[in-house]
């Protein structure tokens, strides 16, 4: 990059790369970016492509590509012939942090290549031939006519040749001749990108007609021989992943290449009679890594027969293990003509359109991550941020993750923009992305970190007795908490939660609508959540909400409500002794008219003393549970120390108290009082 000019929002507005081109942008009043303009004086004429984004539905050059929405995207597929244009729904498989990692298609893509039939030149561009040598490696001198006492068949595999230039109905006229003697011992060789899940099919015929009959003078088939037969294919991608850099010494070194490749040619192979040729045609399974994985082959058939290999099983179905590639030839290790025609290969592609994996600041690791061929690329990879690369049609780029306010450089791990907040993180640079911890915080536009709390997540549970059981899916809605996170799992809402008093696990059973409903006598009933119960968890206090909804409790939730029952407590105990006092008073009060109706003479000496003696009994018992709570709560709670406190002044009470009085009813009075005022205590 030469030079980067920024608008009035310090937005990108054109970046110039020396010896491309340069790439414009443009936004909307708000900092949105509309479009993306690509000058690419790679070419002459130099070419300038234009990307639209509108509302989530990108073109390009006018054209729709794909229309994002929460899942991934809906790609657009032109129509093609008498098939109309359609969409196919691709999936992102995100990780904690939102980066996606693998692209998941419900499209059902099948390839067809076109057979190998060899008729005509291949040097002719009207001949099957000429189009059948950009596919297949074909020595011109190994093809042949036919024998002349080899059966005749149709050019073709009783599937859809898609070759121009091919006759279909016509008779074979010419074949392919291996010979390890005197020839080539292999060749009509393909490579071709493949993903986890694909399905490989190989269609083929072969013929000889003089039979094997000195085993003695075979010739194997080197490792390197076929390894650098592997990377001399047409347009081969494995040749293009190494930048044509790789040689077949090489890929023989790597791993268990040669003692797998080895294995694979010896192993297994000799035909069940001696007379029989030792040709094939085979395959063998690389990954990403260029490591063999396995490998399967098919044996020609009886003298003078035309054999059709894909009735062989071992042809069928081939299933693919892992991302990798694979490669398909023919080969004859005996020194006698074998004759091969019509090799095909149909490869029915699977869900994966592409696994991503990064390092911590965004870079692809490139030697572990597989995209499939011909298929539309993901943009949307590191945080879910769009990828600014291939601008140019050499396959370079600016390599930039587009955030909104900043460009982000993964290579470097840090952004070429100064940071729009940077008074508010005066501690980092501002030029530092997730606060140079990639591993727990994103950037959702390039103004700010923060962590993730994501679309869609899954909650462990297999080891601690703080995780949630059977989750499913959850979800991130904002919370009318503010900063609180709040998920919801998608279960049916009259479900209610569930505590195993074993485990501690909490979770929502599909079976549970009420307290009965719970049978197992080590779990107990949580409730509907109505009731926000809340528990400690190893991801925190988590409170219960209904209908499914939790959320974990913020510090700052869990400080103001520690705080709320602190105070409520203490409101709790002062409204215990204000009571306490004010009955003191009434009690008091009530005495001191006793006394007064007792000096007027205007009652009965029995019920004035009775009155007087039980309002200064109640007055000692209300002062003595005053005087156990006011204990309790400067020296924290003992039930016996505050009953036997309470209890002391209800006895000082009781000695002014005559037998006429009813002494339980002031040692009832007295208990029941301290008691509450334990009680109330105790929770604090």
């Amino acid at each position: 990059i030469s030079s980067i000019q920024y608008n009035y929002l310090n937005l990108p507005q054109q970046v110039s790369v020396t010896a491309k081109g340069n790439i414009q942008y443009v936004y909307d009043a708000s900092g949105n970016k509309l479009a993306k303009i690509t000058t690419d004086n790679t070419l002459n004429p130099a070419v300038t492509n234009a990307t639209l984004y509108i509302n989530g539905f990108v073109y390009q050059n006018d054209v729709l590509q794909f229309v994002s929405h929460e899942e991934g995207r809906a790609r657009f597929i032109p129509a093609l012939g008498s098939v109309p244009a359609s969409f196919a729904m691709d999936y992102f498989i995100k990780d904690h942090l939102g980066n996606v990692r693998m692209v998941l298609t419900d499209e059902q893509k099948q390839d067809i290549y076109p057979a190998a039939t060899v008729e005509g030149s291949i040097t002719s561009n009207t001949s099957a031939a000429y189009i059948e040598n950009q596919y297949y490696s074909i020595n011109p001198a190994a093809i042949v006519p036919n024998p002349r006492f080899m059966p005749t068949y149709p050019n073709n595999n009783g599937i859809p040749n898609n070759n121009p230039n091919s006759n279909t109905t016509a008779n074979s006229t010419q074949v392919y001749k291996l010979n390890s003697s005197t020839g080539d011992k292999s060749g009509l060789g393909i490579t071709l990108k493949v993903m986890a899940g694909d399905v490989i099919d190989i269609f083929g015929k072969s013929y000889y007609s003089q039979n094997n009959t000195n085993d003695n003078t075979n010739y194997n088939l080197p490792i390197l021989t076929l390894l650098s037969g592997l990377l001399g294919t047409p347009a081969n991608p494995l040749a293009a992943a190494t930048h044509g850099a790789l040689t077949g010494s090489q890929l023989s070194s790597i791993g268990n290449n040669s003692s797998g490749v080895g294995s694979f040619l010896t192993s297994g192979r000799l035909p069940t009679t001696s007379t029989v040729p030792r040709a094939y045609i085979n395959y063998i399974i690389l990954n990403d890594q260029f490591q063999y994985i396995s490998g399967g082959f098919s044996v020609v058939g009886s003298s003078g027969v035309v054999k059709d290999h894909h009735n062989d099983a071992s042809m069928q179905g081939i299933q693919i293990p892992k991302n990798g590639y694979i490669y398909i030839y023919c080969s004859n290790e005996s020194p006698v003509d074998v004759f091969f025609d019509n090799l095909q290969v149909v490869h029915t592609r699977g869900p994966i359109l592409e696994e991503t994996h990064y390092y911590p600041f965004g870079l692809t690791m490139a030697g572990i991550s597989s995209k499939a061929a011909g298929g539309k690329e993901n943009p949307y990879k590191y945080n879910g941020k769009e990828l600014q690369h291939l601008e140019f049609s050499d396959g370079s780029g600016i390599e930039l993750y587009d955030f909104g306010a900043r460009l982000q450089d993964p290579q470097l791990g840090r952004w070429n923009g100064i940071d729009p907040l940077a008074e508010q993180i005066r501690r980092y640079s501002p030029y530092n992305y997730a606060l140079d911890n990639p591993e727990r915080f994103i950037d959702k536009d390039g103004m700010e970190a923060e962590e993730y709390e994501g679309e869609y997540g899954v909650r462990d549970n297999t080891t601690s007795a703080a995780s949630f059981k059977n989750w499913k899916y959850i979800k991130f809605y904002p919370g009318s908490a503010g900063p609180a996170k709040r998920f919801s799992i998608k279960q049916n809402s009259n479900d209610d939660w569930v505590h195993n008093k074993t485990t501690g696990r909490v979770y929502w059973d599909d079976n549970v609508k009420k307290a009965d409903d719970v049978k197992n006598p080590n779990e107990e009933y949580y409730g509907d959540g109505s009731d926000k119960k809340r528990y400690v968890s190893n991801a925190g206090t988590v409170e219960l909400g209904k209908n499914g909804d939790w959320h974990i409790v913020t510090n700052e939730e869990l400080s103001s409500s520690v705080n709320n029952n602190a105070n409520s407590e203490k409101r709790d105990i002062g409204n215990l002794v204000g009571n306490v006092i004010g009955l003191a008073l009434d009690s008091h009060n009530l005495a001191m008219d006793g006394a007064t109706a007792l000096a007027k003479g205007t009652g009965g000496f029995g019920e004035t003393m009775r009155i007087a003696t039980r309002t200064t009994g109640l007055a000692g018992a209300t002062l003595g549970a005053f005087m156990a709570a006011t204990h309790m709560a400067q020296t924290g709670f003992n039930w016996s120390d505050a009953s036997s406190f309470g209890l002391g002044f209800i006895s000082g009470a009781l000695i002014i108290a005559c037998p006429e009085c009813e002494i339980a009813s002031f040692v009832l009075d007295g208990i029941i009082i301290t008691k509450d005022a334990y009680d109330a205590t105790q929770k604090k």
